[in-house]
């Protein structure tokens, strides 16, 4: 089942896209438009409706988030078929000249696409005057990056915010990065939170204060039980009464599930004591 959708955010325009290759999409994403710039690129198995509606924003410039395959699946579709040039930051664009290693479910969910060329992007880049402002934003992948539209109060989050709590986690992602650029990008002024698959268009700084909060407590939960020697995450599951959703363990072939999430927390809480030692010692 396909879901499309398109969303009118005043000067910015979206189109929310989800496939399912077995019933209703587990999750749509959010494709922006706003000035002649298009941020991220949708899921291949998005394609023809994705490419269709970036043409009616006479777009300009490309600008990605991340190389994973549900932002990045298009641009080199869209690269192809006009020569619109694409910028990403300098990892990303790394990523993105060899072709990604997916899980089957990514395959089903998102779909693959082919290694292009993006051009790296490390400073501000300004169009019919907007200024996107790139913002290293590591954590739920290394080469991460956010875009600050500081005259208009916008920030294009990318997949930073998701929603203001969570219960799983991808293997690859590091939580202690994901804390360190949630406090990084709320220094910053801005309202409205862009998100690639839950826009707020109002309060946006709230939401990402209530991630954080979210995020920091539940490793101050795990930090006693690592202290006193507990950092095996089916221990720590146990101890706190936590289940794992084996139906979505099992279909992302345990690459996204709670067991990841607990696992994340003992890593920052196992980080922290080295770094305190390290203090105490010098």
């Amino acid at each position: 089942m396909r879901t499309r959708r398109l969303h009118d955010f005043g000067d910015v325009k979206a189109i929310e896209l989800g496939f399912g290759p077995v019933g209703r999409p587990l999750m749509t994403v959010f494709a922006y438009a706003a000035g002649g710039v298009l941020i991220d690129s949708s899921q291949p198995h998005q394609q023809r409706a994705y490419l269709a509606w970036a043409m009616t924003q006479k777009p300009e410039a490309l600008l990605l988030t991340h190389h994973h395959e549900d932002h990045a699946g298009n641009a080199g579709a869209l690269q192809k078929r006009t020569g619109l040039p694409v910028w990403a930051g300098a990892d990303t664009v790394a990523r993105l000249q060899t072709r990604l290693r997916l899980r089957p479910y990514q395959h089903w969910v998102w779909g693959a696409f082919a290694p292009f060329s993006a051009k790296p992007l490390s400073q501000p880049f300004s169009l019919n005057g907007l200024t996107f402002e790139p913002i290293a934003t590591p954590g739920h992948s290394p080469d991460h990056t956010a875009y600050l539209v500081r005259e208009r109060g916008w920030l294009f989050s990318g997949d930073l915010y998701l929603g203001d709590h969570q219960r799983f986690m991808r293997v690859d992602e590091n939580l202690g990065d994901m804390i360190a650029s949630l406090r990084r990008v709320l220094r910053y002024d801005f309202e409205s939170l862009f998100c690639a698959h839950r826009p707020q268009l109002h309060e946006g700084p709230a939401h990402l204060r209530a991630k954080l909060q979210f995020l920091e407590d539940w490793v101050g939960r795990i930090r006693p039980l690592v202290e006193n020697g507990m950092d095996s995450p089916a221990a720590i599951m146990r101890q706190l009464g936590i289940r794992e959703d084996w139906r979505t363990s099992l279909f992302c072939t345990f690459h996204f599930n709670a067991a990841n999430f607990v696992r994340a927390a003992v890593q920052v809480c196992r980080e922290t004591r080295a770094n305190i030692g390290d203090v105490t010692i010098g």
